[in-house]
């Protein structure tokens, strides 16, 4: 084992994969302490961002919104005023939320494609615009995104992300060719499919949050999983990729990952400071207790 991965005190971002229980878990990890955890349980058929062609069973006016089939799975989607949706109708849709509960997933019909710097998506009324994200408040940057990206407008809206700060010019207008490619790809297929059909499946929930982080410095993907491996050196070919393999000490415990995950269950919460917080959730809302 090389102690490049364990050695602490420099600029080292780790994006550690593995099995805890029955979750595949990811933790961040920078420079040594485990900043973020994801957790993918794996069991769902159909993923926030997937596009399916859905069928519409019904329509309710007074709430302007549409309930549809998507295979064994039921969704909602609100309309607007200019929606002509008839019961029978099977069209492309985009899933926004998962199920939870009693309430059904929601869908859309404004398709969109995310990336690292941009998310391309179908312009709501025919004319393609720029948005940039609220984040960026430097007037400065946004005015050389809006120049620079302007000009690539033409049957798309563009959102331009955070990561578009940092990004180049060049780097975001392949992004956005590309992107823009897929989503035209996903209306041609459309047009010829069957219903339930999934036109486009969403990038995993680990490669999206390596795709998307923003933590600065030398990165490494570990991982004690062959298949994981092999999906992240695809995604990532300039990421450096590991295949952790020692039975006698687990990758878990060397990250403390399942440490991590039963800390996050405790009702009370430790601060840098010394200080904590008591979180207590009841049926109508979640307390919050400071104490100092």
């Amino acid at each position: 084992m090389s102690d490049r991965y364990f050695k602490r005190g420099y600029n080292l971002v780790e994006y550690v994969i593995t099995k805890y229980r029955d979750l595949t878990v990811m933790a961040i990890v920078s420079d040594g302490r485990v900043e973020d955890l994801i957790a993918d349980e794996g069991k769902k058929k159909l993923n926030v961002g997937d596009i399916v062609i859905a069928k519409v069973t019904d329509i309710t006016a007074n709430i302007s919104s549409a309930f549809l089939e998507l295979g064994e799975s039921k969704a909602y989607m609100t309309l607007s005023g200019d929606d002509r949706v008839r019961p029978g109708d099977e069209l492309p849709v985009q899933i926004l939320k998962e199920a939870c509960g009693n309430k059904e997933m929601t869908v859309t019909k404004k398709l969109s494609i995310p990336g690292k710097y941009a998310v391309v998506s179908l312009a709501s009324d025919g004319t393609p615009r720029l948005h940039i994200s609220r984040k960026l408040t430097d007037t400065s940057v946004r005015t050389r995104l809006q120049d620079e990206i302007s000009p690539m407008l033409d049957q798309y809206d563009i959102t331009l992300r955070t990561n578009a700060a940092d990004g180049a010019k060049e780097d975001i207008s392949a992004e956005i060719l590309e992107i823009s490619g897929v989503l035209s790809d996903i209306l041609e297929r459309a047009a010829t499919r069957t219903v339930f059909s999934r036109l486009y499946e969403s990038t995993g929930l680990f490669t999206a949050a390596i795709r998307d982080s923003r933590y600065a410095g030398d990165k490494v993907i570990v991982t004690d999983q062959p298949d994981i491996m092999q999906d992240m050196s695809e995604a990532f070919p300039n990421i450096k990729i590991r295949l952790y393999q020692d039975d006698s000490l687990p990758l878990s415990v060397v990250y403390k990952i399942g440490y991590n995950i039963e800390s996050i269950k405790d009702r009370r919460v430790w601060l840098k400071s010394g200080a904590y917080l008591i979180i207590d959730g009841t049926e109508a809302m979640t307390v919050i207790d400071v104490n100092s």
